[in-house]
Order: C-alpha cells, then structure tokens, then sequence
C-alpha cells in the first residue's frame, strides 16, 4: 500500500525555516541519547574515532553508508549520541534513515516530527523501487549520511533474519562510490526492553563494535563490465555485507 500523500513532507529543496526547524531537533535528540546511553547507562564503542573522522572530514561529494543490526527502537538516538556534537548541528552532516511507515508516520505530527529528524518513511513490502528509495538514492548522490536496518524491523528474537535489497540498490546506484561503514551491538535491548512494561532502564552496558571501511568499487566494476541485472547486483551487494557481519 503506498504512503498516503499526507504521510510524505520531505523536498529536495527544503527552505530556511524547515531547516531551522531540523537543527533544533538534532542536538536535543542527540543529547537525550547521550544522557540516557552515558550517564544513565553505560555504552563501549569501539573504532569511534575512525567513523567520526568519516562524518566530519570525508571529501566532499563522497557519500557514506552505515549499516548496523536493530535490536531496539531506541537504537538511532542513543548509538547517535556517541558521535560529536559537531555531527548534528548542520542537517548536511545529519545521517538520513529509512523508517517504517506503518510505525512513525501514522500521525501528522509524528509525520513532521520524523520528517525534520530526516528519516524517510518506508512502505514494508513496497520493493526496492518505491519513490521513499529514489529519495534516499538522491540524498546520497549529493554525498550525504545514509543509515540503514537491513534487517527492515527490530530483531526481537535475535535469530538471523535475511537481509533487505535496498542497501544494495543505493550502492549499486551511486554515482560516486559511497563509504560503507558496517557496525554491530548488543545491548541496547536491555536499555529499553521489547516487551511490555517498555520502561527504560539504566545501569546497563551496551557494546558497539564499528568495522572497517567496505569497498565496493572493484566488485561494482566487474558486476558491470560482466552486464549483471540490477537484481544480481542488489543481492551480491547485500551478501557482501552479511559476510562482513560473519567476519
């Protein structure tokens, strides 16, 4: 079912006061995951210094692509709230996120309120091909900040689950090879439970692991130059990144 036209306020063109509006819900997002992720509870990463170093200094024009799995609905703000301030104050700088639809956009005010923290709704079940994606393949042939649950829900039971196509497709179809940075936590399921009383904890201890660079541009140049369907191409892509997450 595709988004009803009330659900969908993004524009390529945003003006100043939408702008405005972006950059005082960014770093109020972000502290309340850096109070509740640091001071309330407590939040190992590793390799941070690498990926700041990619949201703040790559080239310009150069997209970046982080993939991580999705244990909470919490996940976004609080992993967020790692990073510097720096990060967030511009919504250049901001991550862009695909999100479910049927979850966050199913009021106006929801629908604003996602909007100006640049998360797209996407319609689960709709394909790789509906105009949420073409939006986030546009965000990253400017060269932006794209973050993707591949695993399309939170991972409740923590078994494997396969892997959604549009990572694929956004790397796939990027006119200038994008970083992709793949990373893995455990714990912030414990921060906010998935099953009733959601009440948020604190004292506990999450784990974010953040990986090497991936880069696709050899893989991308063979799959071409051996005339592979874009479907072949979405999924070797995507199997690509589910052995990083083996490895």
């Amino acid at each position: 079912m595709p988004l009803e036209p009330w659900q969908w306020k993004h524009t390529n063109h945003p003006g100043i006061l939408r702008k405005s509006a972006s950059c005082l819900i960014h770093p109020r997002v972000v502290t309340l995951g850096k109070l509740w992720g640091k001071l309330a509870n407590s939040v190992l990463v590793v390799n941070t210094e690498d990926l700041q170093k990619k949201i703040l200094h790559r080239d310009k024009g150069v997209p970046l692509v982080t993939v991580s799995n999705h244990l909470s609905c919490v996940d976004d703000p609080v992993l967020l709230g790692n990073f510097s301030f720096k990060s967030f104050l511009f919504p250049s700088r901001v991550r862009w996120l695909p999100g479910a639809s049927d979850i966050a956009f199913m009021k106006n005010s929801h629908v604003w309120f996602f909007t100006l923290g640049q998360i797209v709704p996407i319609v689960r079940g709709d394909g790789v091909y509906q105009p949420s994606m073409d939006f986030i393949i546009d965000k990253v042939n400017d060269g932006g900040w794209v973050h993707f649950f591949p695993e399309g829900k939170v991972n409740m039971t923590k078994e494997f689950l396969r892997l959604k196509w549009g990572i694929g497709r956004v790397i796939a179809e990027s006119k200038i090879n994008p970083l992709v940075v793949p990373y893995w936590h455990i714990g912030m399921d414990h921060i906010l439970p998935n099953y009733p009383p959601y009440i948020p904890r604190v004292g506990k201890k999450v784990t974010m692991l953040i990986g090497d660079a991936m880069d696709f541009k050899e893989m991308l140049a063979q799959m071409r130059k051996e005339k592979r369907s874009p479907m072949e191409m979405r999924k070797q892509i995507t199997d690509a990144y589910k052995r990083s997450l083996d490895d």
